[in-house]
């Protein structure tokens, strides 16, 4: 299935469509400038284009009006969507995403990675061998609610807004995990990771914009 046809399918929130397209784009531009080990990367795109399908569930949006972007005026009807999703899939954002590939018949390798990606298992992630799920890691974890973040920045986010990680005993651990994987993946590429930004993803991401004709 087309990715147009999935997010038209689940009714994909925009600014979330804008997260995945934003995620795609980094994943992109690393393809652009990769030096390292061989990597399948329509499979790895694919994943970022569809990883965070469910997480409408745990949308704060009387918290976080602004994340919504130019629906901020249309809250009413996306917290209407959101209690439908909540009914048919369940709360758990993982869990959402994991029924919803299914339900599409997606590629079972990329199901693996998008499932394999988690901030929870950073750490593994890290001291293991998958470069792909370690990539896909990377690429989200340089993409925030508003755009593009370095890991410091993304670190302070999850800091102010995700007490559910940074309260975790093993947190700092996790931080430092996050830290090695940039490092792992700047040593692979051929322009400093300073380079991956909103300026550097724009082309990459009017393409996938472009192809995408639900994101209104």
């Amino acid at each position: 299935m087309e990715i147009r046809e999935v997010y038209k399918k689940f009714n994909i929130p925009p600014n979330l469509a804008e997260h995945m397209i934003n995620v795609a784009s980094v994943l992109e531009l690393i393809k652009e400038n990769w030096q390292g080990e061989k990597i399948d990367w329509a499979r790895l795109i694919r994943a970022g284009l569809l990883h965070d399908l469910g997480n409408i569930v745990k949308f704060d949006m009387d918290k976080y009006p602004d994340f919504m972007g130019e629906e901020k005026g249309r809250i009413d009807y996306w917290k209407k969507v959101q209690e439908e999703i909540i009914e048919k899939y369940g709360e758990d954002d993982h869990e959402v995403t994991e029924k919803m590939l299914k339900e599409i018949g997606e590629d079972l390798e990329v199901v693996e990675i998008v499932l394999d990606k988690s901030f929870w298992k950073s750490i593994e992630i890290v001291e293991g061998e998958d470069l792909e799920t370690k990539l896909l890691l990377y690429a989200d974890l340089r993409t925030g609610p508003l755009g593009l973040m370095t890991l410091k920045e993304r670190v302070d986010d999850i800091n102010d807004r995700m007490p559910k990680y940074s309260k975790r005993p093993d947190f700092p651990e996790m931080v430092e995990s996050i830290y090695a994987l940039g490092r792992e993946i700047g040593n692979n590429l051929k322009i400093p990771v300073e380079e991956i930004n909103d300026e550097n993803i724009e082309k990459f991401k009017e393409n996938f914009k472009n192809s995408i004709t639900s994101i209104r």
